[in-house]
């Protein structure tokens, strides 16, 4: 029910299909106070692309793919008002896969943000992201 919505401001549910280019970052910055002892749920995924090694663009018994690199995508859990990623209150870092996830309890009643930045790919990374938390009364 959240809908889609750009970084920048954004409601406590919602989701976006976005890109990222070499070492940049994107942030979703809740509207509204995130409530103290609440639950906050974000999860983002991204392609792993692979090449069928065909002369006729279909599978036959015997060919192969041969996969590209993966790019790393980490999502991080801030206060609304830094940048600094040291001060993050939770963080999904995995360089293994094309899947982050946080689901922590909101520490205390307040501003916060999602961060999402890519480390290492040489390329755009195109990306889902979803979240959904709970507004403070």
């Amino acid at each position: 029910a959240g809908g889609q919505w750009l970084p920048g401001n954004v409601p406590t549910i919602g989701w976006n299909y976005s890109n990222l280019s070499q070492s940049s970052s994107e942030d979703y910055t809740f509207e509204q106070p995130l409530k103290g002892g609440s639950y906050i749920n974000a999860t983002i995924s991204w392609e792993r692309t692979v090449e069928l090694n065909s002369d006729d663009e279909y599978f036959d018994r015997g060919e192969s793919f041969t996969g590209k690199a993966l790019g790393n995508l980490d999502l991080y859990l801030m206060p609304a008002d830094s940048d600094d990623i040291s001060q993050s209150v939770w963080s999904s870092t995995s360089a293994e896969d094309s899947l982050e996830h946080i689901f922590i309890p909101v520490p205390t009643t307040g501003r916060y943000k999602l961060k999402v930045i890519q480390t290492d790919s040489v390329e755009t990374e195109p990306y889902a992201i979803a979240w959904w938390a709970q507004a403070a009364q």
